[in-house]
């Protein structure tokens, strides 16, 4: 009885059918997507499963839809897991922010025209000085769309992201810098 088992063909062997990406990617998109909007219920779901399809695109150890399917699973609850955790880090500063901003007296008194000039000058010099402190990527982004006038889809063709990516770090760009501009503005250091 086992010598008939050993002498079965190795066709005949169930072994899971080997793991095509592209196939993988095209079939499986929208649901990993509904995942995250699931999970999260972000604006866009895209940009999230885009960046476990790209860490999924270079594990080496992938074999079959199986473990692609688990790989992704566990990929997508970790980013979800981390964006929830910096809205929450952002939440209280922005709070802060707009307690401060309903509270804030008027500016009512006469400032010359020389004033104005000295404080636009101090301002654009902190705000250069915010942009040059911002993350590499971010920095990049919003140098290439303030400074060279390139539009979203030239920086995403250019960087090799996407039209999205490109937004967001916009966003996180002015974000982080309005932020800085009225904390400093609180502080009264202008």
């Amino acid at each position: 009885m086992i010598c008939a088992e050993l002498k079965q063909p190795v066709e005949k062997i169930n072994i899971a059918p080997m793991y095509n990406f592209d196939v993988f990617y095209n079939t499986y998109y929208r649901y990993f997507c509904g995942m995250v909007d699931n999970k999260i219920k972000c604006e866009d779901p895209s940009e999230i499963t885009q960046i476990a399809f790209c860490r999924l695109s270079v594990c080496k150890y992938i074999l079959n839809d199986a473990m692609a399917k688990k790989f992704m699973r566990t990929t997508i609850n970790n980013l979800c897991i981390d964006f929830l955790r910096r809205q929450q880090e952002r939440k209280p500063k922005i709070k802060e922010l707009q307690k401060h901003l309903k509270t804030q007296a008027s500016f009512d008194t006469y400032t010359s025209d020389e004033d104005w000039e000295e404080i636009k000058n101090n301002v654009l010099q902190y705000i250069h000085e915010k942009i040059e402190e911002l993350p590499s990527a971010t920095k990049k982004v919003f140098k290439l769309f303030y400074y060279n006038n390139k539009s979203v889809p030239e920086i995403a063709y250019e960087l090799n992201v996407s039209t999205q990516t490109v937004h967001n770090q916009l966003q996180h760009a002015r974000d982080m810098i309005k932020i800085e501009l009225l904390f400093k503005q609180k502080m009264k250091l202008f």
